[in-house]
């Protein structure tokens, strides 16, 4: 049986209101099944696999980007390789600019290319970064 996690984030950069994983890698397996409170962005980049996403089951392939809701219990996994970005956003961004988040849900599965083009950004512009540029 799994075990299912609440994931507290905390982001101890003020100037940067989010979490940026340019590359996580699940080979065969999956990781473990959590839920908060923060909205996450999932998009695969190489290999294939699932997103389990409350009870339903979701292709997880090149391209593919999967927004998690708030509080949504889910999970990556695969039987073969898969690497995938993850952006995590703090509740802290969404007040600030008084987006009431807990009362929004998006759809989970996006294709729009303006939005995958961002992920791309954001993931090159996180190589160039320094420390010493948002202290």
């Amino acid at each position: 049986m799994r075990k299912n996690n609440y994931e507290i984030r905390e982001i101890s950069n003020n100037v940067l209101p989010f979490i940026f994983h340019k590359y996580q890698r699940c080979y065969k397996r999956e990781f473990r099944s959590n839920w908060h409170e923060d909205l996450e962005l999932l998009q695969c980049t190489e290999g294939s696999g699932f997103i389990r996403y409350d009870s339903e089951q979701l292709a997880f392939t090149p391209g593919r980007l999967i927004v998690v809701n708030t509080n949504v219990m889910h999970n990556v996994g695969s039987t073969g390789n898969v690497i995938c970005r993850c952006l995590i956003i703090d509740n802290s961004f969404f007040a600030a600019n008084g987006i009431p988040i807990s009362n929004l849900y998006f759809q989970e599965i996006i294709t729009d290319s303006r939005l995958l083009a961002l992920m791309e950004a954001i993931a090159e512009s996180y190589d160039h970064l320094d420390s010493q540029d948002y202290r």
